[in-house]
């Protein structure tokens, strides 16, 4: 009996590190890093960042197809480490020099826990000097140094507050991304409405939602129609198939 699945490739245990998360599973994974021991903790935390680091790089290409994204994610491909997804941020100019030193910590943090050949935590005396490198405004600096003082006992306080302010600071220049890139879309589309309907540089499809009154734009008179303009005759006529010709009255013949 031939299987169903033929033609889609079979999941390899690899494939776990770049399989995107659902919402749930998103919601999960921040719920987890709050209950989660140091190293738990410390491994989902940057998961959580890289993620939307992803993200909003992903954007940032012209091609963003699943197959490409993939071949540039994956073994060998120019963004497979999250080192190099920070570094490609930061030359895309998506953040500051203070949020590349951030990230750096958060993957130096993960790294640490993630090789130590023994047990550790976050009151580690090389865990605590990284994070006090972290860097930012004023604002931040408060929040995070009050997270960091806080208690004695519990230092993944402060590694937590930094990945949910980098995970916060990412996910609003997302959003920011895509508002502007729906401006831009929409700017363009005004532009091709403005254009002149009988022009044969405009756009056929903007012509006809404009001709019809669409998107804003009052619908335009039939060519020789309510036109008192005596040289209306000599006007080209509508591409062939873009207005129905029977719904216009038959013109009168010149003398």
């Amino acid at each position: 009996m031939p299987s169903r699945n033929r033609g889609k490739p079979k999941p390899k245990l690899r494939d776990l590190s770049y399989i995107p998360p659902t919402a749930e599973e998103y919601d999960a994974l921040r719920h987890a890093i709050l209950t989660a021991p140091s190293i738990t903790a410390a491994i989902l935390g940057a998961a959580m960042v890289e993620y939307e680091l992803e993200t909003l790089l992903r954007s940032r290409f012209l091609r963003k197809d699943d197959g490409t994204w993939k071949e540039l994610t994956t073994e060998n491909g120019p963004l497979s480490s999250f080192y190099s997804k920070i570094i490609a941020g930061y030359a895309f100019r998506i953040y500051d020099e203070d949020t590349k030193v951030n990230l750096g910590i958060v993957r130096n943090i993960r790294n640490a826990f993630a090789h130590s050949k023994k047990l550790i935590d976050f009151n580690h005396d090389l865990i605590v000097d990284e994070l006090k490198k972290a860097k930012g405004s004023r604002r931040f600096t408060k929040g995070y140094g009050a997270a960091l003082q806080r208690s004695e006992s519990r230092k993944e306080n402060a590694y937590i507050f930094l990945c949910v302010t980098l995970t916060m600071q990412l996910a609003r220049k997302k959003f920011r991304a895509a508002r502007a890139s729906t401006k831009r879309e929409m700017n363009r589309l005004r532009r091709e409405m403005s254009k002149p309907l009988y022009s044969p540089f405009g756009n056929m499809a903007a012509a006809l939602l404009r001709s019809q009154g669409l998107l804003g734009f009052p619908p335009l008179p039939a060519p020789g129609h309510q036109n008192a303009d005596p040289t209306s005759e000599a006007r080209p006529r509508s591409p062939p198939g873009l207005l129905d010709p029977e719904s216009f009255p038959p013109r009168s013949k010149s003398k």
